[in-house]
């Protein structure tokens, strides 16, 4: 049903789906994607970098499941929700955890992602974190950048 509702608002405002094999090439090694993601850049109006793609999924999720802290960090400059959520109910910070991408965690914690936000079936992002010692970590960073309303890096 999401999906439906990405599609149409993408056709309403006339923007395209955001190319996520970009962010696949960029993560493939000895791959130089740089003239790609500039020439994307420069058109990035044109896109919707929200839209979900066939599987359900944001470009930022896709970034995310990567591992490409490069795209993580450009599509929420460019406007990614960070805490959209897929047809499952996942948002980026539930594929950081679950894939043990913590720094991008930590990242999308700086940047307002929902520590308390739940998947269709009721899981939070820290329930995938099986090390008790980083879950303890990110939980604490995750509060601090909470109370501390400042959306940086150092929070």
């Amino acid at each position: 049903m999401r999906q439906d509702i990405s599609y149409v608002m993408s056709t309403e405002n006339k923007k395209r789906q955001f190319p996520q094999n970009l962010i696949i090439n960029e993560t493939i090694p000895g791959n130089n994607t740089d003239e790609e993601i500039q020439h994307f850049l420069s058109e990035r109006h044109l896109y919707d970098v929200n839209s979900l793609n066939e599987y359900g999924h944001s470009p930022l999720c896709t970034a995310v499941h990567a591992g490409s802290m490069k795209f993580v960090k450009t599509l929420v400059e460019i406007g990614a929700d960070v805490n959209l959520k897929d047809n499952d109910g996942w948002t980026a910070l539930h594929f950081a955890t679950a894939t043990k991408q913590y720094d991008i965690a930590k990242y999308l914690m700086t940047v307002g992602a929902d520590m308390k936000a739940t998947t269709n079936d009721g899981l939070k992002p820290l329930e995938f974190v099986k090390d008790k010692n980083i879950k303890i970590f990110l939980a604490k960073y995750g509060t601090r950048c909470d109370m501390s309303n400042l959306k940086t890096s150092y929070c």
